[in-house]
């Protein structure tokens, strides 16, 4: 097997670990025998169990940012923008049993899984502020309707993607962003797109995984 598609396969077996077990499952005891490997074929992947989980998380930021961007490309209005985004949300989350969630919630696990999920926390906040910005609301309005849009659209997301009522929940968080965003921005006309440093942030994740293993592999060649 090619070595991006087993890098690929042990990040699969271990978001079943994580979504069956919790973090706490995710040892490479239970990767090996989840993957069905050797153990030496998981050391030449990853150090240890916390190289698994910080992966599974970058893989998440990569893919929500990729299929957030992709749905969201021929969205007029920053209405139609959080509308696609937030139904983008609640389809990933539906189907991939919150692993995100099973990881950390950025204040209960170890130091780096912390530090790498607040930060892609600030990265959504990010986000929500520089649309808001691009509908010309001020520095502060866009920094306060960043940090309300980060905290609410994640949380119900988590809360109800999996649950028989999403379609409503999704629906209902909709409208209220909606509602939300017009208090503030009662005009806004310009097109949104996604941030570009967001996106160049998603696709670094992976680079900098894969440069870093890549170059470990030439060190012990």
């Amino acid at each position: 097997m090619a070595p991006q598609e087993r890098y690929r396969q042990l990040l699969d077996a271990a978001r079943t670990i994580v979504s069956r077990d919790g973090v706490a499952g995710l040892t490479m005891s239970a990767l090996t025998k989840e993957a069905g490997v050797s153990r030496p074929v998981v050391y030449e992947h990853f150090d240890n169990a916390d190289q698994v989980a910080l992966a599974l998380l970058e893989d998440y930021f990569a893919a929500i940012v990729a299929l957030v961007d992709e749905r969201t490309r021929g969205a007029e209005t920053l209405e139609d923008y959080l509308e696609r985004a937030i139904a983008a949300e609640f389809d990933y989350h539906g189907r991939d049993n919150l692993v995100v969630r099973n990881l950390t919630n950025g204040h209960a696990t170890g130091k780096r899984l912390n530090e790498a999920f607040l930060l892609l926390r600030q990265r959504t906040i990010d986000t929500f502020t520089e649309l808001l910005r691009q509908q010309g609301a001020s520095d502060s309005a866009a920094s306060v309707g960043g940090y309300a849009l980060a905290e609410l659209v994640p949380n119900v997301v988590f809360e109800f993607a999996a649950r028989p009522d999403a379609d409503q929940a999704r629906d209902t968080l909709v409208a209220m962003v909606k509602g939300a965003v017009h208090a503030i921005l009662p005009h806004a006309v310009a097109r949104p797109q996604t941030p570009q440093d967001v996106l160049i942030a998603s696709r670094a994740a992976g680079e900098d995984r894969k440069r870093t293993k890549d170059d470990r592999r030439k060190g012990s060649a």
